[in-house]
């Protein structure tokens, strides 16, 4: 078996296909870390001492040449009386009356940019409820703030605050495309990992092993270079990201939307929680994918199919996907649904179905039953000689 999972993985590491996903991924890795990491823009930024005093200077000014304006005259007062506030909290590190003075001035300047408008950065052509959207992303700040404070977290930098650090960009990432990226990749690796045993028939009908083990033996193999993929880019942000901006804490505490039926609340757990569970549905996922193709090689033996195939059930989702649905179904409970590893974790899919249920431990559940059906279908499959041949 050793020497069988050793000439899997020579063929696996030598594939041009397999190095230059690898390297492709590698490069993007840095270039994000390195040109698109620095450029992120944060819904609040962290206020330091000249921040706060020059928003002071531009509401005294506002006082000076509108003073015949009531409203205008009241919102300034209030931001000017908030802000001195925050700044005197932030000179003695008083981090719970910095972070509440923080969420009061927000509030504040919203009200006197917009009114009781719905912010414009929420105004986008793929979100048809913006108010909603709004309103959940306030919550997540508010929350996050108040755990900063309220878990005692030490050291709370304007990096940790803006979610740049190592660990809080990575979270970012897998709330947003990278688990579609990383499963994409993980197609591309598998699509030839049985069909190109059709080259060398004799060789391949005429191992020792049964047929089963070298289906999981090549399963072993990919997984482990899925493995490398996602530690090659940790490595490449760590030395892209972590001398500007920091590892960060595994401590940070990371709201979590729970759906009630009065419309919601945040949770909040560590985010060495979050990413550790973020992992666990990902290698899942990932594993469940690669059974599933090698399923397809083992009836098709095309790997056009098995591209095709594959990248069709990442997208799945959009299958069955209604705003709100979960209300009056259980249908979010389907595996692709899970495939969104982060939006999934951090509670947005439970806030997008208006549903309880679409978190970590049905995820474990939906994906594992999914692995189990697979399992049976290639048992199934496999005891029919003609399918055990290339």
């Amino acid at each position: 078996m050793v020497a069988q999972f050793t000439f899997e993985w020579l063929l696996f590491t030598r594939n041009i296909k397999n190095r230059l996903i690898f390297i492709i991924f590698l490069i993007a890795a840095v270039y994000y870390g390195l040109v698109i990491a620095p450029d992120f823009q944060p819904l609040y930024s962290f206020a330091d001492e000249d921040t706060i005093s020059e928003r002071i200077d531009d509401q005294q000014y506002l006082l000076e040449i509108y003073p015949e304006r009531p409203y205008t005259v009241e919102s300034a007062y209030n931001i000017i009386e908030q802000s001195e506030i925050q700044r005197e909290a932030l000179i003695e590190e008083d981090w719970e009356t910095y972070f509440q003075s923080t969420q009061q001035v927000n509030n504040e300047i919203h009200l006197a940019r917009y009114g009781y408008s719905v912010d414009p950065r929420f105004f986008d052509i793929n979100e048809p409820y913006p108010g909603q959207a709004a309103a959940f992303w306030r919550g997540y700040t508010n929350v996050r703030y108040t755990g900063y404070w309220e878990e005692g977290l030490e050291d709370i930098t304007p990096s940790l605050v803006e979610e740049r650090t190592v660990l809080q960009t990575i979270q970012r990432l897998l709330q947003d495309n990278l688990p579609v990226i990383l499963l994409i990749l993980l197609v591309l690796l598998t699509i030839d990992i049985y069909t190109r045993d059709k080259g060398h028939t004799t060789v391949f009908n005429s191992k020792p092993l049964s047929f089963g083990k070298v289906l999981w033996i090549k399963t072993l193999v990919v997984m482990i270079g899925f493995i490398l993929i996602l530690l090659t880019g940790f490595i490449a942000l760590l030395i892209t990201i972590g001398p500007r901006y920091g590892l960060g804490s595994f401590s940070i505490p990371i709201p979590v939307f729970e759906f009630t039926i009065y419309g919601g609340e945040f949770e909040r757990i560590s985010i060495g929680s979050w990413l550790l569970q973020a992992i666990v549905l990902l290698v899942m996922s990932g594993l469940g994918l690669v059974r599933l193709i090698l399923w397809f090689s083992i009836l098709i033996k095309q790997e056009l199919f098995n591209l095709v195939a594959g990248v069709s059930v990442l997208f799945a989702e959009s299958l069955y996907y209604s705003r709100g649905i979960g209300f009056f179904s259980n249908i979010g409970l389907l595996p692709p649904t899970f495939l969104s590893v982060g939006s999934v974790m951090m509670g947005y899919h439970n806030f997008l179905y208006n549903s309880g249920d679409i978190h970590f431990m049905n995820g474990v559940i939906s994906l594992g039953i999914t692995i189990l059906v697979i399992e049976i279908l290639i048992y199934l499959t496999t005891r029919f000689r003609v399918f055990r041949r290339i």
